[in-house]
Parts: C-alpha cells; sequence; structure tokens
C-alpha cells in the first residue's frame, strides 16, 4: 500500500498552506481541566444533551407517571460534572463530583483515593462510614463547612429544599436498586449519591400543555427566595447523580430516606469474598445508617 504524504509551505500573500494548496487548519483548543480517572479519556465521544434538556424530560417523565404532586414544578438545579465509577470508589466518586463544583483546581479520584489509604478509611475505595467521608471532604475543602447529617435532618423537607436551593450539596448513602434508585436491600447494594438539586411541586389550573409548565432557577439567593413561597410541599424529589450512570436522576426524599435508614448489613457475599474491605466495628448500621453530609458552600 502506498503512503501519502503532505507538506506546508507559505504562497505568495505569506499565508500556511498544506501541499494541496488549502490553509493549515488551526491547532485544537486546550482540554477542560479533567476531573476523576484517567479512563474517561479512552471512552468514546457521546452526545450529551444540555443540562436544561435532562431536567425538562424528568419534570415531564414525572408528570406522565403522575408522580409530581402538581401540574407545574419550579426546579432548583445545577450541571455537575459526572465522573464514572471504577470499582467499589462510589463513596470517593462522590465526593469528587461535590469538588468540582467548588473547586477550580482539578482533583482526581486517586488523589481521594491515596489519602483514603493512607488514613486506613479503606483498601479498595469502599466508604462505609460516614464520618471517614466527612473528614476527606474536609480535607479536600477547607474553606467548605463540612456537616454530619441524620435522619431528622433528611426527613425534614423543608430544611432540605431550603439547603440546597442555597447552593449547598448532599452526600447520601442508600441501597441501590438495578436502575440506581433508591431501594431497600438491608445495605446489600450500599451506594452513595451527591443530591445536586430538587423538584418542587406546584398546583396551577390543568390546561394539558405539551410539557408541563416549569421554572428552573440555578441555587442561589434568588432561589432561595424563590422556594420559600411554595414550602411546605407534600411530595419533594430530589436530583441526584452516582459513578455508575451519567444519567441524572430524580428520586422522592422519602423514597431516598427510607433506603438510607435500612443500611443496617454488609452484603454478605462481599464479607465471604477475599478482598478485605474496612468496615466500622459496628458495621454498616453504625457507619452508614441514617447518616449522610452536608457540604456547605464557601461564604
Amino acid at each position: 500500500m502506498s503512503e501519502t504524504t503532505s507538506e506546508t509551505h507559505k504562497n505568495k500573500s505569506g499565508a500556511t498552506t498544506n501541499g494541496s494548496g488549502g490553509p493549515v487548519p488551526p491547532p485544537p483548543p486546550p482540554s477542560l481541566p479533567n476531573f476523576g480517572n484517567a479512563e474517561e479519556s479512552k471512552s468514546p465521544e457521546i452526545e450529551i444533551e444540555s443540562h436544561e434538556a435532562v431536567v425538562q424530560k424528568l419534570v415531564k417523565k414525572l408528570c406522565d407517571w403522575g408522580s409530581l404532586g402538581g401540574s407545574a414544578a419550579l426546579v432548583i438545579s445545577r450541571h455537575v460534572q459526572h465522573i464514572p465509577q471504577i470499582g467499589p470508589k462510589c463513596g470517593i466518586v462522590a465526593l469528587n463530583m461535590a469538588l468540582s463544583v467548588f473547586l477550580q483546581q482539578p482533583i482526581t479520584v486517586d488523589e481521594i483515593l491515596n489519602v483514603a489509604r493512607e488514613r486506613k478509611y479503606t483498601n479498595h475505595g469502599e466508604m462505609f462510614c460516614a464520618e471517614n467521608l466527612k473528614k476527606l471532604a474536609t480535607h479536600f475543602l477547607p474553606n467548605n463547612e463540612v456537616q454530619s447529617l441524620h435522619s431528622g435532618h433528611l426527613r425534614n423537607q423543608e430544611f432540605i429544599a431550603e439547603t440546597l436551593a442555597a447552593g449547598d450539596l448532599l452526600l447520601v448513602p442508600y441501597d441501590s436498586s438495578r436502575n440506581f434508585s433508591p431501594e431497600c436491600l438491608k445495605g446489600h447494594k450500599a451506594h452513595w449519591a451527591i443530591i445536586t438539586g430538587i423538584i418542587i411541586p406546584i398546583s396551577q389550573p390543568s390546561s394539558n400543555p405539551p410539557l408541563p409548565a416549569y421554572k428552573n432557577l440555578p441555587p442561589g439567593p434568588e432561589a432561595l427566595q424563590e422556594v420559600k413561597k411554595y414550602l411546605p410541599v407534600s411530595c419533594l424529589h430530589v436530583l441526584a447523580l452516582q459513578g455508575k450512570s451519567r444519567h441524572l436522576s430524580a428520586w422522592p426524599l422519602t423514597d431516598l430516606v427510607t433506603s438510607n435508614e435500612n443500611l443496617v448489613q454488609i452484603d454478605p457475599e462481599r464479607e465471604a469474598s477475599d478482598l478485605e474491605y474496612i468496615v466500622p466495628e459496628g458495621g454498616l448500621k453504625q457507619g452508614l445508617c441514617g447518616k449522610a453530609l452536608l457540604l456547605k458552600r464557601p461564604n
């Protein structure tokens, strides 16, 4: 097979051209900061929908399924860079997604994992202790307040709605079903998610529009004031991301909390494996059950 060669030179006007006489294309733009795994660069490019389009589809699905709780919705949401999970690193990946919101300088999953291993929080990336994940968050976010939450906080819909509307983030452990939504499996499928926003139902006269009427605001002072107009609500959905799927999800807060409160036992298959995991003395009941983390926005 013959090879084709090309060369560049300047034409009479001084412009640089290739061998065929056409202009030489400009150099590619610099790459964006890469939070997450080095393996991401090996994945084929996927056409990504805009965040606005994704949220609109989620609201439409809730409306079609009759689970929105109203005929319109107020959505408080922000785009958060998804980071894929490789291995049992769901808590570390969820934390890394939060870091991508609050930090300018990229941090990788491996950097977080190395610190966690040095501190004896994990062997393989597993994070079965919310308190240890809190310490990791504090290490990488020295300018953010990181708070431990319990079931009482999570069940308080007004607290959760106002917290997320103001611009804070939540890291919540739960039992993951096959489609990654919350389920109750006694902790056998314990997983971590980052909670990035909310969907609040609003009642209005039915007009059967092609899409449900909704207002989408980024978190901040305006969003917080708007949310307060509609609290309390009968049904609050939270927007969630987790490492095993790049798709944003909308879950009823009550489903997430119920799943969080059933984390009482590590998966027997995991316990019987040859891999050694770091688990608190009291198991998942001590480490994860009824626990979550609140990552406050910087002052």
